[in-house]
């Protein structure tokens, strides 16, 4: 959608009210958001409804800069996208080609500060969210299969909102709502290593269905977000069904797929590859192969997988879908889904894994990077306390603080240090 038919919320007065989520009448959730109604069309006998079944459309919603930059990436690649910008801040509004913005009113940013998002996102932001989604369902019949919630992990708009802004949707909305979040580089600051490991905290408590990419790659920012970006578009275009077609082998349609993001909560992986397997090469080999090439932890204790082969009659024929070597890495899964799909001309060959646990050698290593410079910053502040031991201010007495306070009134935020 062009910038010229874009429309923009703002909140035209203060925020005041503390009023959290649960004091919502089921009234007033009624009047915020309109009943979710899909119209299916009748199968005509030639496969069209086959065909729709295949393929599944995005509410995308991205959370702070880092989201709102990768949500943009795959609004302007995939199509039948609606992209909601969530920001505590308008100056990216001249960047992006969000369908809808959402800026609280009198905001400019919260810094890698969680708890300020959050509060912001508390006090009034929620309603406002909810009756978007509810005025795009009803005024632009824009029937979503799923929404996505898209954020850094590290920052603090996106990093703190976004698992309380999912859980509130996925308990408003008729429709599963799935979380996209980005680690930072191991060489980011103390603040980004925690953030992250808070909103793994926060996802895990509240039980979401995510995925989560990586930007620990060993490249410069520009490149590795980049990378990222691409990726994220990459899974959400397998996820969306787009690279596949019908098939009269064995297909994962609408109800398959759904039951792959919604019955198994945890983390997802979506992995993929498009050339064709080497001689002896294993399709599970293949797979295995892909999890170092994406920059996305790799799966772990799966409790399920959806396989997709789109290949030559040859691949197809020799494909073993049993994929060992996939079961040695995630374990046996209780379910598993796949599709097969001859094409002579294009190759795909995607795995997606459900159900997921956290990538806890990643988290470690944040952890450790953590406590490294913590460490530290007590060593450098124990040894400036032990130097100023026992001596005094020279200058003596206090200097006016210039911040013009009236009469009666006094900051003691410094009687702490």
């Amino acid at each position: 959608m062009s910038s010229e038919n874009k429309s923009t919320i703002f909140k035209e007065e203060p925020i005041m009210s503390a009023e959290i989520t649960s004091n919502l009448t089921p009234e007033e959730m009624k009047n915020l958001m309109p009943a979710i109604t899909k119209s299916v069309k009748p199968d005509t006998g030639d496969g069209e409804l086959a065909q729709s079944k295949l393929t599944r459309r995005f509410m995308l919603i991205g959370t702070g800069d880092g989201g709102c930059n990768i949500a943009e990436a795959i609004h302007q690649e995939i199509p039948d996208t609606y992209f909601i910008a969530y920001n505590t801040s308008d100056k990216q509004k001249d960047n992006l080609h969000a369908n809808m913005w959402i800026i609280p009113y009198g905001e400019d940013g919260s810094g890698k500060a969680r708890s300020y998002s959050q509060d912001v996102f508390r006090k009034g932001s929620y309603r406002e969210l909810l009756k978007t989604i509810g005025e795009v369902q009803a005024s632009v019949k824009f029937a979503c299969d799923y929404v996505i919630v898209i954020s850094t992990a590290d920052g603090g708009t996106g990093g703190g909102v976004s698992p309380m802004m999912a859980k509130f949707l996925s308990d408003n909305l008729e429709v599963p709502v799935l979380m996209m979040g980005v680690y930072p580089d191991i060489n980011e600051d103390t603040t980004a290593q925690y953030n992250a490991m808070q909103w793994q905290s926060d996802v895990e408590k509240n039980g979401l269905h995510y995925l989560v990419l990586d930007n620990s790659c060993g490249l410069p920012r520009w490149q590795y977000q980049e990378l990222v970006n691409k990726q994220a578009v990459a899974i959400m275009n397998i996820l969306a069904g787009n690279p596949f077609g019908k098939t009269s082998l064995s297909q994962i349609d609408t109800r398959d797929m759904y039951t792959l993001l919604t019955h198994f909560p945890g983390r997802i992986t979506v992995h993929a590859g498009t050339a064709k397997p080497g001689v002896g090469t294993s399709i599970g080999s293949y797979l295995t192969s892909m999890f170092a090439k994406w920059n996305q932890p790799a799966p772990s204790n799966a409790s399920g997988y959806g396989l997709f082969i789109k290949a030559p009659e040859s691949v197809i024929k020799t494909a073993d879908t049993s994929i060992a070597e996939i079961r040695e890495t995630v374990g046996d899964v209780p379910i598993q889904y796949t599709h097969l799909e001859q094409n002579e001309d294009d190759i795909m060959i995607a795995l997606i894994c459900v159900g997921c646990s956290e990538p806890a050698a990643r988290i470690a290593s944040m952890r450790e990077k953590y406590d490294d410079v913590q460490r530290k910053l007590q060593k450098r502040t124990s040894s400036t306390s032990e130097l100023t031991a026992g001596i005094n201010d020279p200058l003596g007495g206090t200097a006016p603080t210039g911040k013009g306070l009236k009469a009666g009134d006094m900051d003691t935020s410094a009687l702490g240090l």
